[in-house]
């Protein structure tokens, strides 16, 4: 039964948060097609302050209790980050207060910290008899870039 027997584990959490501070401008343009029947668009752009932060968790396990071991690392930063945004609509008033709305939404973001772009793939420093075996060096990746997209819709009422 000893090859049944688990060799070990490890858990490797990577997380990234980013605080954008910052300014945007933008417009938008109307067309009404027919009474009560309107498409627009909008586009914005915006710099911002980015406050970075990525944090990693490891937790290894081994066969014996003892030798298992847990590991964490966190770093901040602060640079710059640009993000634009453009909409597409359709809107269709039913009355005087109501309107259903539906669209696409498109978002750029670059200068971001992103956890896949922020895996170290050195092993975390291991204590072996009170002496540690390697030097890990933490790292901090926030120039990486993202792009989202999707539909939306919904009813809307206004008074």
């Amino acid at each position: 039964w000893h090859w049944l027997q688990s060799r070990g584990s490890m858990n490797y959490n990577v997380g990234t948060r980013n605080s954008l501070t910052g300014l945007q401008v933008g417009g938008d343009a109307w067309v009404n097609l027919v009474p009560g029947v309107n498409v627009g668009a909008d586009i914005k752009a915006g710099v911002y302050g980015n406050y970075a932060n990525q944090t990693t968790n490891i937790l290894a396990t081994t066969t014996t209790p003892a030798a298992g071991s847990t590991y964490a690392e966190s770093l901040n930063t602060y640079d710059i980050a640009l993000i634009t945004d453009a909409n597409l609509y359709f809107m269709w008033r039913l009355g005087p207060h109501w309107s259903v709305r539906a669209g696409y939404n498109f978002m750029f973001m670059d200068g971001v910290a992103l956890a896949p772009e922020n895996f170290n793939s050195a092993p975390p420093s291991i204590l072996t008899g009170g002496a540690s075996t390697q030097t890990r060096v933490p790292t901090l990746n926030d120039n990486g870039n993202v792009f989202y997209h999707g539909g939306f819709g919904g009813i809307e009422y206004m008074w």
